[in-house]
């Protein structure tokens, strides 16, 4: 898709042309093969930078610190990727850093502390990929285990209504209780199920052509 030249943002009222602009760079640098996401980094710490602008005139003083960490974590996952798995797409780890950084900028203007709490599972999650990429150095293995992978996240998406086991918290009851620890079950299996559909529909065209 070489049509990022029309690319416009709908509804924001101030700056839109501005920050579609600097998203159009961002994915024309990925549509040429850029190596490592900075257009991605820039819109993130472009927003950052605004948001913290908004309640403060001076520059936020973890900003140095915030984009050593962002383009540190985002150099660790590239080069797992070029290491690991050469043959992937080159468009998906800088679109999941896009949306990663425009859903931490958001964050950051409802709740600063919110927001550090984010960028530790930034990190957490970066670390679990690169972790993936080391145990699963073949996806076809994934193949054999599709039906059970179809099972963890139904079996997850269902737990939060077991008496005695799911919670209402915020007046949905999407909540899963042990002891201390809550959490959303429903987030695991957003990826379980993401992994039996690709593998369902890898085979469904396969038996098509």
């Amino acid at each position: 898709n070489h049509g990022t030249a029309h690319l416009a943002l709908v509804g924001i009222r101030s700056r839109g042309i501005y920050l579609a602009q600097r998203i159009r760079q961002a994915i024309q640098s990925i549509e040429g093969g850029a190596d490592i996401p900075y257009g991605v980094i820039a819109i993130t710490l472009f927003g950052y930078t605004l948001v913290q602008l908004a309640d403060q005139p001076d520059l936020p003083p973890d900003l140095w610190l915030f984009v050593v960490v962002m383009i540190g974590l985002y150099v660790l996952a590239h080069m797992t990727v070029r290491a690991l798995a050469p043959n992937a797409d080159p468009v998906l780890l800088p679109l999941a850093a896009l949306l990663n950084g425009i859903g931490f900028v958001t964050i950051s203007r409802l709740d600063p502390e919110l927001a550090r709490i984010q960028a530790g599972w930034t990190a957490a999650g970066v670390a679990a990929f690169v972790l993936t990429l080391m145990v699963v150095r073949r996806v076809r293995t994934l193949e054999r285990y599709r039906y059970t992978f179809l099972f963890l996240g139904v079996v997850a998406l269902l737990l939060p209504l077991l008496p005695g086991v799911g919670k209402t918290i915020n007046g949905a009851r999407l909540w899963v209780g042990f002891g201390p620890v809550n959490f959303q079950p429903g987030e695991a299996a957003k990826v379980l199920l993401v992994i039996f559909f690709a593998e369902f529909h890898q085979q469904d065209g396969v038996r098509r052509a």
